[in-house]
C-alpha cells in the first residue's frame, strides 16, 4: 500500500512547484538586448528648412526641349541632365524669373551670373539689366536645363535657360548686363561665361561702360541789361527864315546872317541881290 501512494505524492508535489519561464540561451538574449538599444542613426533629426535643403520640385517632364546646338555658348550645356519646358510668368530681376510648370509657380535663378539690381539701392546698370532680361524671356516658353545642383539655399531652381534657340545665361553676360559668377559644382559653362564676359568688357557694354563722372559746372549769373526802347519822335518843323513868296530888302533884316539865311533858303528869289558876286548879301549889316 505504501509503495502505491509514493508516486501519487511525488506527482502532487511537482504540481505545486511554479513552472520556470522558457528563457533563450544567454548569447541569444545578449543579441536581442543590443538590437533593442537605440543607435545614433536612430536618433530623430530636426526637420530641415527649405533654405538649407530645398524640396525637390515634383513636375512632369515635357517634350519639345530641343534647341539649335550651333547657338552661341550652348556647347557647354550638360546633355544628360534634366530638361523641362516652362512658361515665364514674371521677371523678378536681372538674374531671376518666375516660371509656371504644371500650373505651379517656381522661381528660377540663372546659373553662372550675377546681375546688378535695384533693391535696396539702385546699382549701376540695374534697371537696364532687368529690362534686358524682360526683353529676352518675358511671357515666353523657355527650356530649363539642370547642371548639378537643383536649387540654391533660398529655394530658387538653378538652371540654364534657353529661349528661341538663344542661351539666355550666356547672352546676358555677353551683352554686359551681368558678370560671370561661378559657384561649384555648377560650372559646366564656366569657360563660356568667362569668354562672354571678356567680350563685353572689351566692347565696354553695360556694366563695363564708363560710369559718368559728375563735374562742377559754373553757371554765370546773368546780368540785366536794359533793352533800349525806341519811340518815334515827331519830326520838328523848323520855322523858315523868311517867306519865299515875298520880296525882301536888306532893311527887312537886322543882321547879315538873317538876310543870308533867307537868301540861301529861297535860292535868291526873294529880292535880295549879291552885288559883288561873292555869294553874300547885305554885307553892310552887322
Amino acid at each position: 500500500m505504501k509503495r502505491v501512494l509514493i508516486p501519487f505524492i511525488l506527482l502532487g508535489l511537482a504540481a505545486c512547484v511554479v513552472s520556470q519561464p522558457n528563457l533563450p540561451p544567454p548569447e541569444t538574449a545578449a543579441a536581442l538586448t543590443l538590437d533593442a538599444m537605440p543607435s545614433r542613426n536612430d536618433t530623430p533629426l530636426p526637420p530641415q528648412s527649405a533654405e538649407s535643403t530645398p524640396d525637390t520640385p515634383s513636375y512632369t517632364p515635357t517634350s519639345n526641349t530641343e534647341f539649335d546646338p550651333n547657338s552661341p555658348g550652348v556647347y557647354c550645356i550638360p546633355t544628360q541632365t534634366e530638361r523641362i519646358r516652362a512658361l515665364v510668368s514674371r521677371v523678378i530681376d536681372g538674374e531671376t524669373i518666375e516660371v509656371s510648370i504644371d500650373n505651379t509657380p517656381y522661381n528660377v535663378r540663372y546659373i553662372g551670373l550675377q546681375a546688378p539690381g535695384i533693391a535696396p539701392d539702385i546699382e549701376w546698370q540695374g534697371p537696364q539689366a532687368i529690362a534686358a532680361n524682360s526683353d529676352l524671356v518675358s511671357g515666353k516658353f523657355v527650356i530649363l536645363i539642370k547642371d548639378v545642383s537643383n536649387a540654391d539655399p533660398a529655394g530658387n531652381l538653378l538652371r540654364y535657360v534657353i529661349v528661341d534657340d538663344l542661351f539666355v545665361n550666356y547672352e546676358i553676360i555677353r551683352t554686359g548686363n551681368a558678370r560671370a559668377f561661378l559657384v561649384a559644382p555648377d560650372v559646366a559653362c564656366g569657360s563660356a561665361f568667362l569668354g562672354a564676359e571678356s567680350e563685353a568688357q572689351a566692347a565696354l557694354l553695360g556694366i563695363w561702360s564708363p560710369t559718368p563722372i559728375p563735374t562742377n559746372t559754373v553757371t554765370n549769373t546773368p546780368t540785366w541789361t536794359p533793352v533800349p526802347t525806341f519811340t518815334s519822335v515827331p519830326a520838328t518843323t523848323e520855322r523858315p527864315p523868311c517867306d519865299c513868296n515875298r520880296a525882301y530888302t536888306c532893311n527887312n533884316f537886322r543882321f547879315q546872317a538873317d538876310a543870308q539865311a533867307c537868301y540861301d533858303y529861297c535860292d535868291n528869289f526873294v529880292g535880295l541881290v549879291d552885288k559883288n558876286g561873292n555869294g553874300k548879301v547885305c554885307e553892310s549889316l552887322p
